[in-house]
């Protein structure tokens, strides 16, 4: 059956054609009685796998109608016109994740924030038993606030895509395809795991995850060759994100992430860790100030105090000279800051004097012999007379 603009197909009236692929056409249409306008999918059934495809898409309509959640585009209706299944689902404005990928690279933040409404719905659909089957950057819709929507489960749709559609061989864009489809085995929930991993990696490092120049040479990438980490690709790339990413992207279904819950799961512990340094930073810089002021009050004190110091031991003292008469050399105090080279004397008779080292008893305060000692042999009538001269002055 041939669809026009203007053609009333059930209760919808087309508008205008969305576009159109290997699967069938996809139309803008409104519902005849509530005017709601809607996307209507209609599955071409002049194709010689047609009653096979169509079973198949029909249980995935079923499953996808069961669906209810805000990631997921909605299904309101299926129902038959002739030989062509026809799908009515919600009509999402914006355009799909493939034209932002061309129109070039995305903001980490953006990355990330499509990675996390498209692990909840995963989350949501496989605990539902649906398997999309088909994760690729065509069959995500990103509305203008910025709602990302999963479309098209378990169906392969779009021109330009390099796609297997023949009845026995694996549907899905090649480049998004995980091994286990492409040698045609059986794929479960962690098929869309390295589908999607596919799509973030785009998306993160601006580069597919293996883009060869022909199918054959993709698919055998998929199944034997690993791809380079995306931190390589391009250093920005957080070393947690590079990590999932390659986990996802496992050759075994093992050794991937076992669930989108679990993906999502470390994708946020990532980011909070990556959080972490900069809260740790600015406490670090907030202790640092503190500590900093208190030095800087620590060496005033400390300044302070060696100034009372330097004053009290550099202050004069005050204390009468005392001679001891009976000794043979009479000590005096000095409050000379530097302690004197040294002390000369003259003898009353003529003889040579004796120099006299100061001698250091305490700080800054030294003794001075003022009494100079003559050597027994020199002594004589005179020196005796000189000596009581000073006893008697000291004495006075």
């Amino acid at each position: 059956m041939s669809f026009s603009i203007g053609d009333t197909v059930g209760d919808y009236r087309i508008l205008e054609e969305l576009g159109r692929g290997g699967m069938g056409r996809v139309f803008k249409v409104e519902h005849t009685i509530t005017h709601r306008v809607e996307a209507m999918k209609v599955l071409a059934g002049s194709r010689p796998d047609a009653p096979q495809q169509a079973a198949r898409s029909l249980r995935e309509i079923q499953l996808q109608a069961s669906l209810d959640h805000p990631n997921i585009a909605a299904v309101h209706n299926a129902f038959w016109s002739g030989e062509d299944l026809v799908l009515v689902m919600e009509l999402i404005p914006g355009h799909p994740l493939r034209r932002v990928l061309e129109q070039g690279r995305v903001p980490l933040a953006t990355t990330l924030d499509y990675a996390g409404q498209a692990l909840a719905a995963l989350s949501y659909a496989h605990a539902h038993g649906v398997i999309h089957r088909d994760i690729s950057p065509g069959n995500m819709m990103i509305g203008p606030n910025g709602v990302l929507k999963l479309t098209d489960f378990g169906l392969a749709k779009g021109p330009g895509d390099a796609r297997l559609s023949q009845t026995g061989a694996p549907l899905g864009s090649l480049w998004y395809m995980p091994p286990e489809q492409v040698r045609g085995s059986s794929s479960d929930a962690r098929s869309d795991i390295y589908s999607l991993g596919a799509v973030l990696y785009e998306l993160a490092s601006g580069k597919k995850p293996f883009d060869g120049e022909s199918a054959f040479a993709i698919m055998a990438d998929q199944v034997g060759k690993p791809p380079a980490p995306p931190i390589e690709i391009d250093p920005e790339v957080p070393p947690a994100l590079s990590a999932a990413l390659m986990r996802a992207l496992e050759k075994d279904p093992d050794q991937r992430f076992q669930t989108a819950g679990e993906f999502q799961q470390f994708l946020a512990a990532s980011q909070s860790a990556g959080d972490a340094p900069a809260a740790l930073s600015r406490s670090w810089l907030a202790r640092s100030r503190a500590l900093r002021v208190a030095a800087v009050w620590v060496c005033l004190a400390l300044a302070a105090v060696g100034i009372i110091a330097f004053r009290w031991l550099h202050a004069p003292v005050n204390k009468p000279a005392v001679a001891n008469v009976d000794s043979r050399a009479a000590v005096a105090n000095s409050t000379e800051a530097e302690p004197p080279k040294s002390v000369s004397s003259q003898h009353p008779n003529g003889a040579k004097p004796i120099r006299h080292k100061p001698i250091k008893t305490g700080p800054n305060i030294f003794r001075k012999a003022l009494t100079p000692i003559w050597p027994l042999s020199k002594r004589n009538k005179g020196a005796s007379e000189s000596q009581q001269t000073l006893r008697d002055s000291a004495d006075q």
